[in-house]
């Protein structure tokens, strides 16, 4: 006799097997679902772009600043100041860039330390290189990384 028989025939429906017995097997089971298709439409992907993260560039530690410097190479190579959109809070940090064919964003949730967001900006420096500047909410705190851990 199965562990799960003689469970059920000493506790009966105490057991903690009990609902073994009460789901239907067979032609008596729920039949199985069927997928019906509620939509289609099609979509031209010529004008859609992604939406790819940024996830190599340098930051430093600049005493009253941290500057975050992202290489435009690839997709990025040639873009102005026009391409780029960012927006500040005292403790994120959201960058988007145009490329030639997709959009590329840094995203930090979550920032080592605190910063003023109204003094925050962007740049495009003639060595093809994005520059973020992050302006220290209180100086002495140190910046060994740019993200805060979790």
């Amino acid at each position: 006799m199965s562990k799960t028989i003689a469970s059920q025939a000493e506790k009966g429906d105490k057991s903690y097997y009990y609902w073994h017995s009460k789901v239907p097997q067979g032609d008596r089971a729920a039949p199985p679902p069927t997928p019906h298709l509620l939509a289609k439409q099609t979509i031209d992907s010529e004008g859609t772009s992604l939406v790819r993260n940024i996830d190599k560039y340098m930051f430093l530690d600049d005493g009253a600043d941290v500057k975050v410097y992202v290489e435009l190479a690839d997709d990025l190579a040639g873009v102005t100041s026009e391409a780029v959109e960012s927006e500040f809070t005292f403790n994120t940090l959201l960058v988007k860039v145009q490329g030639a064919k997709d959009v590329h964003q840094l995203w930090v949730e979550k920032l080592m330390h605190d910063v003023i967001a109204a003094k925050c900006k962007t740049k495009i420096t003639n060595q093809g290189k994005l520059v973020i500047t992050l302006k220290k909410a209180y100086t002495g705190n140190s910046w060994g990384r740019l993200r805060s851990r979790p």
